[in-house]
């Protein structure tokens, strides 16, 4: 069987573009939205809508965390791997959140912006240049016994 190397396709400016102004907005949202975790703005807010919704004191130190080191990955050169976790990550998060504000009876006046957010993590993640994806492997590629 004779493989075909094919060079990836490059990506438009369009897409170019929109990639990072969706990526943009989602560190923005994430640095931000790290800095509220950290209880470094807005003293106290984000403790309440926590208790609000019956979740644990600690929860917003773990996702200020989780929210910079998501951060840090999408930034960073190459790492693909980690970048289709912290894309993951992200999705839960902002899933989590829509699902959190939902169950405890708030309307889409609190869901609309994880909602926002989620469609641009999203929005990054399919607009994402080849050099930030995991390589595709066909089947007759893949060996078990690879490692």
């Amino acid at each position: 069987m004779e493989h075909v190397i094919v060079a990836p396709k490059k990506a438009s400016t369009l897409q170019t573009v929109g990639y990072w102004v969706a990526t943009g907005l989602v560190l923005f949202e994430l640095l931000y939205g790290a800095s509220w975790d950290f209880n470094w703005v807005n003293k106290g807010y984000v403790q309440t809508v926590m208790t609000h919704l019956n979740y644990p004191s600690f929860l917003p130190a773990m996702l200020g965390a989780a929210k910079l080191s998501a951060a840090l990955v999408l930034l960073a050169p190459r790492l693909p791997v980690l970048k289709e976790w912290a894309y993951a990550g992200l999705t839960f998060l902002f899933g989590g959140a829509v699902a959190s504000h939902l169950a405890a009876g708030d309307g889409m006046n609190v869901t609309v912006w994880p909602l926002a957010f989620g469609a641009l993590v999203l929005a990054s993640w399919w607009l994402r240049p080849a050099n930030r994806r995991v390589a595709a492997v066909t089947a007759a590629e893949w060996r078990p016994d690879a490692g």
